[in-house]
């Protein structure tokens, strides 16, 4: 046997009547199939074939137009908005004179009325200078508020530059005030608006006020030694409105600071010592 002989696959050969037997099988089985379709499509006992009826089916309605006329195109307005204006720059401060002329001479005056002091002039008269100790005719500077206000500590003892101010104001007693608290606070509002000239050295500047004079009671003395003096300028509005108001306005300022000595019948607080029984503060505004 040849190797493709040996792998060829022979199939057996079906007998004929085996065949026709499979033939009359599916005859019938197709003619029972029809019976059972003809017998379901026919919806009666007579056998009768109903073809079935189609639902009838609504086409969707056409869209309405709706009526629109066409309208012009109307503007948005934009916002508004304020042009925020610049900041005005700061004036140069009036008494910056003081600041450059470390050491050279210089007076503030002021005319105060005729119930302070007879009406006399008043005058400090002084050396701005970084150091002031008692007795060489200094007082201390510095700047404050973000350069807003300028900051004269003075001596008011005997012979110190602020001593014609305080005696003015409370008169000199033997180490201590003359005046009562009554005609001391009246004298500082009638200070108010007092005409004011400031010189150094052979420049003079007219034309300032005082704005306010504050006082600083011996209970607060201690509060406002501790502070800062930016916080103790606020401590002294508290109780003061035209204070509150010089230091509001925002306008350049000249303060200076004086003690007051002790008022017969205030009693003694912490912070008082015998030659500080009260703090002064007069502050001077360019008009």
């Amino acid at each position: 046997m040849s190797p493709a002989r040996r792998h060829r696959r022979i199939l057996p050969r079906e007998p004929a009547w085996l065949l026709a037997g499979l033939g009359a099988l599916l005859i019938v089985a197709g003619l029972s199939g029809f019976i059972r379709f003809a017998s379901a499509a026919s919806g009666a006992p007579g056998g009768s074939f109903t073809a079935a009826t189609r639902t009838p089916f609504a086409a969707p309605p056409s869209p309405t137009p709706t009526p629109f006329r066409a309208q012009p195109p109307t503007s948005t307005p934009l916002p508004t908005t304020t042009p925020t204006p610049s900041p005005t720059p700061q004036r140069p401060h009036f008494a910056v004179r003081l600041v450059d002329g470390l050491g050279r001479p210089a007076q503030i005056r002021i005319l105060p009325p005729a119930d302070v002091g007879g009406g006399r002039e008043i005058e400090l008269s002084f050396a701005p200078a970084s150091d002031c100790p008692f007795g060489n005719g200094t007082a201390c500077i510095s700047r404050h508020r973000s350069g807003q206000v300028i900051l004269l500590t003075v001596h008011s003892g005997l012979t110190g530059q602020a001593e014609a101010f305080r005696r003015a104001v409370e008169g000199t007693g033997l180490d201590s005030a003359i005046f009562s608290l009554e005609r001391i606070g009246a004298n500082l509002t009638a200070l108010q608006g007092a005409p004011v000239t400031l010189q150094v050295g052979a420049d003079s500047l007219d034309g300032l006020e005082l704005a306010a004079v504050a006082r600083i009671p011996p209970a607060r003395l201690e509060d406002y030694f501790n502070l800062p003096f930016d916080d103790a300028l606020a401590l002294a509005a508290q109780s003061d409105p035209a204070v509150a108001a010089a230091l509001a306005s925002g306008e350049n300022l000249l303060v200076f600071e004086a003690c007051g000595w002790v008022v017969p019948g205030e009693g003694w607080a912490p912070g008082v010592t015998s030659t500080t029984g009260s703090i002064y503060l007069g502050f001077i505004r360019d008009r």
